[in-house]
């Protein structure tokens, strides 16, 4: 009897050690399963999943401020980052570090815009990632995954690498139910007004069997009241200073138009401004001409009366025998004075010129580089949503900068523009009576010195005389 008890509390004991063992592992199969998935929410690189650099790995900053995004999420935006591509990891990871200094410390936003990030080399770059808010697209940043193409693919084409890992990664959000099955993939230029993703980037996005082409619904869904509304019950990370959330009213939109249309003003009235100036300057170049035709015209006459003054006493002694060199070399002497004369004159009559054809000539080239800087401004203007993603705070600093930009190249245009008009209309003015210097003296010298000439013609024919009178005494 005793030996049975000892059997039965032997077998209890076991039963209960086997039990407590059981329960044991069991808790610690709990706590690794738990560990396992909480690890694998936020880690999981399934077989879908492309590398992802993160942000730690790219020496990025970490944000003060957040806002969560809660998923999943319907829409992913394609976009570029219109800045240099990237083929290594190297250059990569520096195009990103420079898109996140220039977001926080010039657009003033928290962090990098975009979600995601995807480099030439097929690799991954977290951005917000999948819970937080991004700052990419204006009016659907709350509802939606951004996704940046790192380069500018308006002619360059995106690499098969990058394609491959924007697919994967896409899966990988709808494996971990960041992305609903159902989702919809458009690029940010269906959506704002924009360049963006650039059309060789966006050619391939428009094969994808997860396109959206006929976006009039998303677009009822854009959100222009507030960037940020949460789930009834949930709570959002709230900032100090939310500078992400500016800008988000329809009399900020307006006010963008305002700035847009200002810019357009001093464009247009800078282009107008040169255009005028260049047909001013033509006016001027046909002045120029003018009075130089006329200066020449009259100084040829002159200095021909003088030439016909002495032709015309030399040809009195035409036949006279005896005086034939003598004759050739008072017409010798003649000939050097009238080319010196010509020459000298038309010398300073060609600076005084040159001149005053170079100012209008400069003046000329500061009224196309006005040209080309309204130009440029346009261009400027219209790649300023295209440049940040059309986050309407770096809209307005982008515009804000235009308009500085442009306001004061057309001051400075104009301000020397009016210089130079008035330096040119004086000198013009004065033309005349700077080319008749240089005549007057040179014309004055030519005519004292024919005087000289014609009065030693007798010389020759009483030098002929002498001559002849030798060889009959000879």
């Amino acid at each position: 009897m005793l030996l049975y008890k000892g059997r039965v509390s032997s077998f209890f004991s076991r039963l209960v050690s086997s039990i407590e063992t059981r329960l044991v592992l069991s808790n610690m199969f709990l706590i690794f399963y738990c560990v396992f998935i909480v690890w694998s929410s936020q880690n999981y690189v399934g077989a879908e999943c492309p590398p992802i650099i993160r942000k730690a790995e790219w020496d990025g900053k970490k944000p003060e401020h957040a806002v969560v995004l809660y998923p999943p999420k319907d829409l992913v935006v394609i976009l570029h980052t219109v800045t240099q591509s990237c083929s290594d990891d190297k250059t990569c990871a520096e195009v990103v570090r420079g898109l996140q200094k220039t977001h926080i410390e010039v657009s003033a936003l928290w962090d990098i815009g975009p979600s995601f990030l995807i480099g030439g080399t097929g690799k991954v770059y977290e951005g917000r990632g999948w819970s937080t808010v991004g700052i990419h697209t204006y009016g659907y940043n709350n509802q939606s995954i951004g996704i940046a193409f790192i380069g500018n693919f308006n002619n360059q084409e995106p690499t098969q690498k990058a394609l491959d890992a924007c697919r994967a990664l896409i899966q990988c959000g709808v494996d971990k139910e960041r992305l609903s099955a159902e989702h919809k993939v458009v690029y940010s230029s269906q959506l704002i007004r924009t360049e963006s993703p650039g059309k060789k980037l966006a050619s391939k996005v428009k094969s994808w069997p997860d396109f959206l082409e006929d976006v009039t619904e998303i677009k009822k869904l854009s959100d222009y009241k507030e960037l940020v509304k949460e789930p009834e019950g949930k709570q959002e990370i709230i900032p100090k200073s939310n500078t992400d959330l500016a800008l988000t009213k329809p009399s900020q939109i307006d006010l963008l138009s305002n700035i847009r249309d200002g810019i357009k003003e001093i464009i247009d009235n800078l282009h107008k401004l040169a255009i005028q100036t260049l047909d001013t300057t033509e006016s001027f170049a046909r002045l120029l001409t003018d009075v130089a035709s006329k200066f020449f015209d009259t100084f040829t006459s002159s200095l021909k009366q003088t030439k016909d003054l002495f032709a015309s006493n030399i040809s009195k002694l035409t036949g006279t025998p005896g005086i034939g060199k003598c004759i050739d070399k008072l017409q010798g002497k003649a000939n050097v004075l009238y080319d010196k004369t010509d020459a000298n004159t038309r010398a300073c009559a060609d600076r005084r010129i040159k001149e005053i054809d170079d100012m209008i000539k400069n003046l000329g080239k500061l009224s196309n580089d006005a040209i080309d800087f309204s130009n440029t401004a346009v261009e400027n203007t219209k790649n300023c949503t295209e440049l940040n993603y059309g986050i309407e705070v770096n809209t307005k600093y982008c515009l804000n900068s235009v308009t500085r930009q442009t306001q004061s190249a057309t001051n400075t245009y104009q301000s020397q523009r009016t210089v130079m008009l008035n330096s040119i209309k004086t000198s013009l003015d004065s033309l005349p009576d700077a080319l008749n210097l240089c005549s007057k003296k040179p014309l004055s010298d030519a005519s004292t010195e024919t005087t000289k000439l014609i009065s030693s013609i007798p010389s020759c024919t009483t030098s002929s005389v002498l001559g002849g009178f030798g060889n009959v005494f000879g």
